[in-house]
C-alpha cells in the first residue's frame, strides 16, 4: 500500500511539472541605422523559423505582430543598404531591435582595425575586443609580443573597444572604424 502510494505521489509530481504554459506573443521594432547612427525609414523585414527555415511574417514597416516566444531568424533590409541577418530570441511582449546596415555598394568590403598596445609586459596576453555601439556584432584577438593585433570582418561605425588582460578591462573608448583604421593605444603605467 505504502508503495502504491509513494508512486501516485510521484506521478501526480511529474504530471504537476510538465502542465503547459499557455503561449505568449510579441511585438518586434525594428531599427535600421546608418554608419553614423542615424535612424533609417522603412526597414522591410522577415521572421523566418529556425527550425522550419519558413518565412513566418514579412513587414515593409518595420513591425512584426503577434509574434510567438521563441527563437527566430530575422532578416532586415532597406533599399541601398546590405540585408542584415540575426539570430532573435523573443521573450518579452514588446520588444526593439537595432540593425546597423552597411551602404550597398557593387564591391563589397569589410573593415578591419589594427591596433597596437603600449607598453606590452613580456609573458602578458592581451586581447583587443571590439563591440558595436548600435546592433550586436564585434571582433576580438590577442595581441603579438610586439602588442599588435588585427580585427577583420566589421562593418563601418562607432564600436566600443576594449584592452583585456584575461577577464580584466585595462583600457576602455568609443573609436570609428571606417575602411581600414590603424590605432596606437597606450595603456596606463603604474
Amino acid at each position: 500500500m505504502r508503495l502504491l502510494w509513494l508512486n501516485l505521489c510521484v506521478l501526480t509530481l511529474l504530471s504537476a511539472a510538465c502542465i503547459e504554459q499557455p503561449i505568449e506573443y510579441a511585438s518586434i521594432r525594428l531599427v535600421g541605422l546608418d554608419m553614423t547612427g542615424s535612424e533609417i525609414n522603412s526597414v522591410a523585414a522577415e521572421l523566418v523559423g529556425l527550425d522550419s527555415g519558413k518565412v513566418l511574417q514579412k513587414t515593409r514597416a518595420g513591425i512584426l505582430k503577434h509574434v510567438a516566444f521563441g527563437t527566430y531568424l530575422v532578416r532586415a533590409k532597406v533599399t541601398g543598404f546590405y540585408q542584415e541577418s540575426r539570430v532573435i530570441h523573443v521573450q518579452q511582449k514588446v520588444l526593439t531591435h537595432r540593425f546597423q546596415l552597411e551602404v550597398g555598394q557593387e564591391c563589397h568590403y569589410t573593415s578591419n582595425l589594427v591596433t597596437t598596445v603600449h607598453p606590452t609586459v613580456q609573458g602578458r596576453e592581451y586581447w583587443v575586443k571590439v563591440v558595436p555601439v548600435r546592433g550586436i556584432g564585434g571582433a576580438e584577438s590577442a595581441t603579438d609580443s610586439s602588442g599588435r593585433s588585427i580585427l577583420g570582418g566589421l562593418t563601418d561605425g562607432d564600436y566600443f573597444l576594449f584592452v583585456l588582460d584575461g577577464s580584466s578591462i585595462l583600457k576602455s573608448q568609443v573609436v570609428r572604424i571606417d575602411r581600414n583604421t590603424s590605432l596606437s593605444i597606450q595603456l596606463a603605467t603604474h
